[in-house]
C-alpha cells in the first residue's frame, strides 16, 4: 500500500529533501503553509503528517490541532530545530503529536519512525472499523430485542387486556420511582423492562396474599418458588439478550419481603436488590388502587397510608413507598421523570385504565 504522507515546512530545501527520501516508498504530498495544508487535507486522507514547527502565520502546533479535528487518525510527526519542551510533552500527552523529531533529522532514524507509525495508524484504523462493527451490532440487537419485547406486549395484551394495563402501569411507575431516586440510565431501563414482565409471573392466587399480609408457611412459600421458577422459563426467547439475566433476577426478587418472609430465597432488607424492592412496592400500590379487587381501588393518598400502616408495611421497603408517595397517579407522571429510560415500547402509549 502506498500511504499518502502530507509534508509541512516553508523552506523550499526540506520540501524536496523529504519528497526525495519518502517517494520510493510512499506517496508524498507537500504544502508551504498549515493554510495551504489544511487545504489538501481536505481533498486527501493522509495517512501521516509530518510538520515543520516553526513556520509564518500559523506554527506546527497549531496546525496539527485543527489537523487532528479534520483527519484525527491520521499520525502527526513534528519537526522542530529548537528546544520547548513542555509544549512538545502537552502536544504528544494530549493526543496531538504522535512524536517529534529534532532538526537536523536522520534519514535513517525518520524512515523507522514512520515505518512504526504507519504500523500505530493501521492499528488505529482496525480499532475503529471494529468500532463501527461493534455500533452496527448493537444497533441490530436493540432492534431485535425491541421486536421480542414488543411481541410480548402482544402477547400480554391478547392474553388479558387487564393484565396489560397492570402491566404498563407497573412499568411506567417503576421507571419513574428508578429516575426520581436518581438510578443510572441502565438502572432506570431494568426496572421499567423488569417491571412490565414482571406482571405475567406472579399468580393470581398470590395477590390477596400481597394486598392483604396474609402469611405463608413452608411448604406454600416452596409452592410458590417451582411455580416462579415456572413462569420464568417462559422467557426463554429473552435469554440470548445480555442483560436478561438482570432482568429475570429483578423479577425473581420482587417476591421477597423486606421482613424477610418472602420467596425464593428469603432475602430481606438492603440483601434485596433495590430494582426488586421498587418492584414489591409499585405490584401492591397498583393493586389496590386500580386492579378489580373487592373492599379496595384505593385513591392515591388512601394507598400510601395504607402501605405505610397497613398488614404488608413490614414487608415492603418504606423509603421506597415514601418516593411513591411523592408521584401522583399513574397518568399524572410527568414525562421528564423518564427522561433517562432505553426502553419505550411499552410507553408509546398512555396506559389503559382497567
Amino acid at each position: 500500500m502506498s500511504y499518502k504522507i502530507l509534508i509541512v515546512d516553508d523552506e523550499e530545501a526540506n520540501l524536496r529533501a523529504l519528497d526525495r527520501l519518502l517517494s520510493y516508498e510512499y506517496h508524498p504530498l507537500t504544502a508551504r503553509s498549515g493554510t495551504e495544508a489544511l487545504e489538501m487535507l481536505a481533498q486527501h486522507d493522509c495517512a501521516m503528517i509530518i510538520s515543520d514547527q516553526r513556520m509564518p502565520e500559523m506554527s506546527g502546533l497549531d496546525f496539527l490541532k485543527q489537523a487532528a479535528e479534520m483527519r484525527p487518525q491520521t499520525i502527526r510527526i513534528l519537526l522542530t530545530g529548537y528546544t520547548d519542551v513542555d509544549t512538545l510533552v502537552e502536544a504528544i500527552n494530549c493526543g496531538i503529536v504522535y512524536k517529534y523529531v529534532t532538526k537536523p533529522w536522520s534519514n535513517d532514524e525518520l524512515l523507522q519512525l514512520i515505518k512504526r507509525g504507519l504500523e500505530h495508524f493501521e492499528t488505529i484504523k482496525t480499532v475503529h472499523s471494529s468500532k463501527g462493527d461493534l455500533a452496527r451490532l448493537e444497533r441490530k440487537v436493540s432492534a431485535a430485542r425491541s421486536a421480542v419485547m414488543h411481541l410480548w406486549s402482544e402477547n400480554i395484551r391478547l392474553r388479558s387486556p387487564e393484565l396489560s394495563a397492570h402491566a404498563r402501569r407497573i412499568e411506567r411507575y417503576a421507571g419513574a420511582i428508578a429516575d426520581l431516586m436518581e438510578l443510572s440510565s441502565d438502572q432506570v431501563s431494568l426496572v421499567s423492562t423488569a417491571g412490565f414482565l414482571f406482571a405475567s409471573v406472579y399468580a393470581s392466587s398470590t395477590i390477596s396474599d400481597v394486598v392483604v399480609g396474609k402469611p405463608a408457611d413452608e411448604v406454600e412459600l416452596g409452592i410458590r418458588t417451582v411455580e416462579l421458577e415456572s413462569e420464568l422459563a417462559a422467557f426463554f426467547e429473552l435469554r440470548c439478550f445480555d442483560d436478561f439475566e438482570q432482568i429475570e433476577d429483578t423479577i425473581r426478587f420482587a417476591n421477597e419481603n423486606f421482613d424477610g418472609t418472602g420467596f425464593p430465597s428469603r432475602l430481606a432488607a438492603e440483601r434485596i436488590p433495590v430494582a426488586s424492592r421498587i418492584l414489591a412496592v409499585v405490584r401492591a400500590y397498583d393493586l389496590i388502587t386500580s386492579a378489580p379487587i373487592e373492599e379496595f381501588h384505593l385513591s392515591h393518598e388512601a394507598a400510601i397510608q395504607y402501605l405505610k400502616n397497613g398488614p404488608i408495611r413490614n414487608t415492603l421497603d418504606q423509603s421506597i413507598v415514601d418516593v411513591l408517595g411523592r408521584l401522583g397517579f399513574v397518568s399524572q407522571i410527568p414525562d421528564e421523570l423518564l427522561r433517562s429510560r432505553k426502553v419505550e415500547f411499552v410507553t408509546s402509549q398512555e396506559p389503559v385504565w382497567a
